[in-house]
C-alpha cells in the first residue's frame, strides 16, 4: 500500500484484495529536483497527506509546463521578427542592385 511514486525508484506491486491483481514492473519517471517522499494509503490522514503531495506535483508539472510555454512564445515572436529583417533586407538588396 505504499508507493515511492517521484523517487525514480521502482514501485513495488502492493498486496491485492484479488489474487491475480497485482500490477507488477511498473515503472515511474525519475524525480527532477521535487517531490520524494513516499505515497501512503492505508489510512485516511495518509491519503489526504498523499494527495496533497500529488496535488504539489501536479502545481510543479502546470508550473513549469506555463513557464516553457512562455519561453516558447518568446522564440517564436523572436524568429519571426527576424524573418522579417531578413525579408526586408533581401528586398532592399534588390532595390540597390536594381538601382
Amino acid at each position: 500500500n505504499v508507493a515511492n511514486l517521484f523517487g525514480g525508484e521502482g514501485v513495488q506491486a502492493a498486496p491485492a484484495q484479488e489474487e491475480g491483481a497485482q500490477q507488477e514492473g511498473v515503472q515511474p519517471a525519475p524525480a527532477q529536483g521535487g517531490i520524494s517522499s513516499p505515497i501512503n494509503v492505508t489510512t485516511a490522514i495518509d491519503a489526504n497527506a498523499s494527495l496533497t503531495k500529488i496535488e504539489d506535483a501536479i502545481r510543479m508539472v502546470t508550473d513549469q509546463r506555463a513557464n516553457l510555454g512562455a519561453f516558447q512564445n518568446r522564440l517564436e515572436s523572436v524568429k519571426a521578427s527576424t524573418d522579417y529583417a531578413i525579408e526586408n533586407l533581401k528586398a532592399s538588396y534588390a532595390q540597390i542592385k536594381d538601382a
